[in-house]
């Protein structure tokens, strides 16, 4: 169903929109949603020189502080990852900049996902992020990492179930807990959630919304069978995080140095982790 998000929308004031992200970066941390991410991380790295991240739809840093920490740290060596926005909130990426000590830089311009400047190279990313695109907008942001060979991660950790958005619907009061928690501190964030509770509202609305958007692995199977694709593997599934009853979906995608393309089985993950729920195994048409 695809609905808007309030966060999307031009007119959303910065304070609220910069609110939004900066809460949703914290719960992702805080929650550890997307550890899983780094074994597909890692496995797309290895098949695309250099160790070059560019992240679409970044909003206040989402995961990266921590995930490229553990990332650096198993592979034992440099990564740099750029943070990108349509409407990039500068003091929060800003603030995860100065503390990453050079691997994380972030565009001040704004850069939307569908039309992505050059010279922004390296595996492309998005996090909570993918459910925002129309399908045919998603299908055209695949079709152009293939069509500049560039690897591409797409990780969600909302459902379009009603368990998820029964989770949902307790995000108010989160937000209102953990608000004094939340860092850089901004006195419109105190306002607009206390006083004037346009925060809460938002968060709700759009995390609902969020939900309905999000793509299914069946969509997204049936995505790329619809997608020129050529030389790439795909993976495609879910996997169950330690943190959260809702599963992490994702979408990975690299050229493969054979000349055949397959949607391919994943690997086994990591001891840590449970087994992917699902995995792709048929081609992509």
């Amino acid at each position: 169903m695809h609905l808007f998000e309030i966060e999307d929308q031009g007119w959303c004031p910065p304070a609220i929109r910069d609110a939004v992200t900066d809460f949703l970066a914290y719960l992702v941390r805080a929650g550890k949603q997307y550890a899983p991410a780094i074994r597909w991380l890692n496995l797309v790295l290895d098949e695309c020189e250099p160790d070059q991240i560019t992240d679409l739809c970044s909003g206040g840093g989402g995961p990266w502080p921590s995930l490229l920490r553990a990332l650096m740290a198993g592979r034992k060596r440099y990564v740099s990852v750029c943070l990108t926005d349509k409407y990039p909130n500068f003091k929060a990426l800003s603030a995860e900049v100065k503390r990453a000590d050079g691997a994380l830089t972030f565009h001040a311009g704004s850069v939307d996902a569908t039309g992505i400047p050059s010279e922004l190279g390296g595996v492309r990313t998005l996090f909570t992020a993918f459910h925002h695109f129309a399908p045919e907008q998603a299908r055209a942001i695949v079709q152009d990492a293939v069509r500049q060979r560039h690897g591409i991660c797409v990780f969600e950790v909302t459902q379009r179930s009603l368990m998820a958005v029964a989770l949902t619907c307790l995000s108010p009061l989160i937000v209102l807990f953990v608000t004094p928690l939340i860092r850089p501190f901004r006195l419109s964030r105190v306002l607009f959630t206390y006083i004037i509770p346009l925060i809460p509202i938002a968060v709700l609305f759009d995390g609902i919304v969020s939900c309905l958007r999000t793509y299914s692995p069946d969509d997204l199977r049936e995505m790329l069978g619809e997608t020129s694709l050529q030389d790439y593997t795909w993976h495609v599934g879910e996997e169950q995080t330690q943190s959260s009853p809702v599963p992490m979906t994702y979408l990975v995608g690299y050229p493969k140095r054979s000349s055949a393309t397959q949607l391919a089985v994943a690997p086994e993950p990591a001891h840590t982790y449970a087994s992917a729920t699902s995995s792709g195994a048929a081609a992509a048409g």
